[in-house]
């Protein structure tokens, strides 16, 4: 007798279940939390996506015209510039915060105002940053012969954009949030393809041309 069925009459083998999948995750971070240190604070972790809020608004206060977009009379830029800059020294210093609850169980209790003292002495440092980084835009305009202005690379070439990035997060990275500035040169590495690391020390008029798989 000839067998009529076909191969969709025949029931495939039964996937794993959603409970079986489920218990296998529960085991496997119960694994990871038996290595790891359980007493640090992962929920504390500062939040990319904040940070990178918080350079964008930088980055206006820094530049209000060519990265803000302010039209206003010049009059008017020290008010458009305190919104950006309040805005963004109130969320950089909640991630700091972050931070500082994340390394709590290894570097003991932070004063309550630790983070309030980073963002302040990391505010100071506004204008000299904004200094170096009008030195490292002169420096890509004098050495590249296809720039045609300074705003044209100051918005356009991404070894500004790794520059302005760079600037900040090195200060963060010396006044004690490492991984604030970190996520900061990791999203510049993101965008750009040039990789920094915060602590790297580099002077005035620093220029790298393209850039992209630069580290």
């Amino acid at each position: 007798m000839t067998d009529l069925r076909t191969d969709n009459d025949i029931a495939p083998i039964p996937p794993r279940t959603v409970g079986d999948a489920i218990a296998d995750l529960r085991e496997a971070r119960e694994e990871w939390r038996s290595r790891q240190d359980e007493a640090r604070d992962v929920e504390s972790f500062p939040s990319r996506a904040a940070l990178e809020r918080v350079l964008s608004l930088l980055a206006a206060a820094l530049y209000p015209r060519r990265l803000g977009h302010f039209r206003g009379p010049v009059a008017e830029e020290d008010t458009f510039v305190v919104a950006k800059l309040l805005a963004a020294i109130t969320d950089l210093e909640r991630e700091i915060g972050h931070e500082l609850g994340y390394w709590q169980c290894e570097a003991g209790a932070f004063e309550a105002d630790h983070a309030t003292t980073i963002v302040r002495l990391f505010t100071a440092t506004l204008g000299d940053i904004r200094r170096l980084i009008d030195s490292d835009v002169e420096a890509a305009f004098l050495g590249d012969p296809a720039a045609r202005s300074v705003d044209e690379i100051l918005v356009c070439y991404p070894g500004a954009i790794a520059s302005l990035h760079h600037r900040i997060a090195h200060e963060l990275n010396n006044l004690g949030a490492p991984i604030v500035a970190r996520l900061i040169s990791e999203i510049a590495n993101e965008r750009t393809g040039i990789d920094i690391h915060p602590g790297a020390q580099i002077g005035p008029r620093f220029f790298i041309d393209h850039g992209t798989g630069v580290v």
